[in-house]
């Protein structure tokens, strides 16, 4: 409701995949709801094999998700 940012999370392997813990930035556990979840590309990602540019710098995405505990 109010738009609090819960969590900052810098993924830079490449890999696609990212973890977490469902706790804040000051390690209090998430509650039941709806969370939106922000995501920028901060820099140009191609594939490793063809060269293809996969994802390019300033691309965003927003998505829903949520939490039942």
């Amino acid at each position: 409701e109010r738009g609090d940012l819960i969590k900052t999370i810098e993924h830079t392997n490449g890999s696609g995949d990212a973890t977490w813990e469902s706790v804040t930035s000051s390690r209090q556990v998430v509650v039941s709801g709806i969370y939106i979840a922000y995501f920028e590309v901060t820099e140009d990602y191609h594939d490793p094999v063809t060269g293809e540019l996969l994802y390019k710098k300033g691309e965003q995405t927003i998505q829903k998700f949520v939490i039942i505990r």
